[in-house]
């Protein structure tokens, strides 16, 4: 089983007059990326972490290969299960809407379920057909990721002594970004205009802060050279809003660059990390990666191209891009060092292997 990153929406009901019982309804949306990819083996499960809704933890398990009880091939199942000591009563909806918000597709429980944590039969399970989800006309995977919203509402009986009181800092926090009203500091990035706060960049971008406390407060502080759609996202990520997998796989580079000159030094460690993870190095380019770590204080990206370049010497002093190494003494000097540790290493291991 997988743990996989899950992005929540929280959910809210405003009732006009008098609701016909006292209920609780709420709802929460976990994101499953790379859905394509993911394994169709019968019985395997991506797990989601616990989340929070109607006041009760829960994971949804996911079975791109359908559970093993399931006698029809090319389906995919959903299992909702409950996560806490005390059991409840509940009914759930699992929805799922396409790119433009719609509903696409959406089982509604009719009745009340039990739900157990040690019963392994207590839970909601659910199935759809594989290549529905996969038609791409329907657009229902967007970023290649599978969006699915559950909906609890909980018995009428289990309401007013078994909800617990949610934190919503951080969906607090996130629904400050861009709001003009309470912002105090403007960036207008390529004409475009993003609205912050002095109070939250301080806290978690100091460098930026600084930048603009220096700046004529009466006018917006102008960004240039980056993408207003990235910049956007990197603000919005200091605010609590996490970057999904596959924009880091997209656009690592180009948000490191803009994450380094602008001081956001947790985004800067992120995007290096999937950088790294992404790069595929080369006899060709593991010269330029080095000094261009080397120039802008990257370890994650130094240590991946030196162990490279220590690994294939050979090829790599061969090649043109040698010439580029040999104008930096600093460098070559750090390169001919992990050289001769590797060939410590190797030699020492060897006499081991033999006097065994």
């Amino acid at each position: 089983e997988v743990l996989i990153d899950n992005m929540s929406l929280s959910g809210a009901i405003t009732h006009v007059g008098t609701p016909p019982d006292e209920r609780v309804i709420d709802k929460h949306t976990v994101e499953f990326h790379d859905f394509q990819n993911l394994t169709t083996t019968k019985g395997e499960a991506i797990v989601s972490p616990e989340f929070s809704c109607a006041g009760h933890k829960w994971t949804l398990r996911l079975y791109p290969g359908g559970r093993e009880d399931l006698e029809d091939d090319g389906m995919v199942s959903f299992y909702l299960s409950y996560e806490m000591s005390s059991d409840i009563v509940a009914s759930f909806d699992i929805i799922i809407r396409n790119s433009k918000g719609d509903i696409f597709w959406a089982d509604r429980s009719d009745e009340f379920y039990q739900f157990a944590r040690d019963d392994p039969c207590s839970g909601g399970h659910v199935i759809i057909e594989r290549d529905k989800l996969l038609n791409t006309t329907e657009e229902i995977l967007p970023c290649g990721a599978l969006v699915i919203e559950v909906c609890i509402q909980l018995h009428p009986d289990y309401v007013c002594h078994s909800v617990e009181p949610q934190c919503t800092l951080v969906q607090d926090v996130t629904n400050l970004f861009n709001d003009e009203g309470t912002a105090d500091i403007t960036f207008r990035v390529m004409g475009k205009d993003i609205f912050a706060h002095k109070l939250i960049l301080g806290a978690r971008v100091p460098d930026l802060a600084v930048m603009c406390d220096a700046w004529d407060k009466s006018n917006p502080l102008p960004i240039d050279d980056v993408e207003p759609e990235l910049f956007e996202m990197m603000i919005k990520h200091e605010y609590g809003e996490p970057i999904p997998a596959a924009i880091w796989k997209e656009k690592a580079e180009p948000i490191l660059i803009a994450a380094g000159k602008y001081g956001f030094r947790q985004l800067k460690l992120q995007a290096e990390a999937w950088h790294v993870k992404n790069l595929k190095l080369t006899v060709n380019n593991a010269v330029d990666c080095l000094l261009q770590s080397d120039g802008h204080d990257l370890p994650l990206l130094k240590k991946a191209s030196m162990e490279f370049i220590v690994s294939n010497a050979d090829e790599v002093f061969a090649s043109e891009s040698y010439s580029r190494l040999r104008g930096s003494t600093t460098i070559t000097g750090e390169v001919m060092s992990a050289m001769a540790k590797r060939i410590k290493q190797l030699s020492e291991n060897k006499k081991r292997k033999h006097g065994e």
